[in-house]
């Protein structure tokens, strides 16, 4: 059953690839190369809910920036 309001199911279905990202997002060349790069030494995973607050076309948008 999904529950997107669910934490949990937040957690089980986190976004850390870039295709996924895309689904949120329209990245620029800069931001995929940035995160393709910082991905090649760490970690990364944005929650669903998180994502969609994002601006999905502002590079600026300040939630975009700290994720």
């Amino acid at each position: 059953m999904k529950n997107e309001n669910n934490w949990k199911w937040q957690l089980e279905n986190r976004i850390q690839t870039i295709g996924r990202l895309k689904e949120y997002v329209e990245l620029t060349e800069e931001e995929s190369e940035r995160i393709e790069s910082a991905s090649s030494r760490f970690k990364w995973s944005v929650t669903p809910y998180y994502a969609g607050l994002m601006d999905r076309y502002d590079p600026n948008c300040p939630i975009r920036k700290q994720a």
